[in-house]
Formats: C-alpha cells, sequence, structure tokens
C-alpha cells in the first residue's frame, strides 16, 4: 500500500499494523456476537486466539492510531467464551463476572497520547 499521498508521513506508514489489528478485532467480533447470539460459549482457543490479539493491540507504538475500547472488547470476548452459562445462571451475576474477568486482564499500564 505505497500511495503517492502518504509518502514522508510516518504517523499514517507506522500505522500499517494497527489498522490490520483493527481488522482482525472486527472480524471477532462479530464472531463473538454469533456465539452470543447461538447461546453457545466459543471454544477456548478461540478465546485465546482473541485475547492474545487483544494484548497485541494494547502494546504501544509508533502510530497515532490508538485503541481506546479494548477494554470493552476484551469483555465482549470473555462473555462469548461463557455464554453457554448466560442461559443457564442468573444473568446479572454471570454479567458481572464477565466484566470482573476482563478487568483482572487489563494492562497495568497502556498507551498514552
Amino acid at each position: 500500500m505505497d500511495c503517492e499521498w502518504r509518502r514522508g508521513r510516518p504517523a499514517i506508514d507506522n500505522a500499517n499494523s494497527r489498522v490490520q489489528q483493527l481488522q482482525k478485532l472486527g472480524a471477532a467480533g462479530l464472531e463473538a456476537l454469533q456465539y452470543l447470539h447461538s447461546g453457545k460459549s466459543a471454544p477456548g482457543d478461540w478465546k485465546a486466539a482473541q485475547l492474545e490479539l487483544v494484548t497485541q493491540a494494547e502494546k504501544p507504538d509508533t502510530s497515532a492510531l490508538k485503541l481506546p475500547w479494548l477494554g470493552s472488547y476484551r469483555a465482549l470476548i470473555l462473555a462469548a467464551a461463557d455464554a453457554g452459562a448466560a442461559k443457564s445462571g442468573n444473568a446479572d451475576e454471570w454479567k458481572q463476572k464477565v466484566l470482573n474477568d476482563a478487568a483482572k486482564n487489563e494492562p497495568k499500564q497502556k498507551y498514552t497520547w
């Protein structure tokens, strides 16, 4: 992707990896919504792969593209991984468990602008 208008613009050039991550995050988010809609839990390997993607997207880089909503996305992944439990138990307790698990996995230090 070597467009003429981008030359000499490192902030845009450095965003390539973030853009690719965003594409993967979007696809996985749609998959997570499908798991939640079906009420079936996502497989453990899917969960691990998506959480790793979140971890990578939270690491500092030199681009100007930051993804501040990754905490919510982490909760979505954890909810999809445990979607089966939502049907069998108390929905409020399940939601609180998902949010607590997501909070526990938040990185101690995130990128800053």
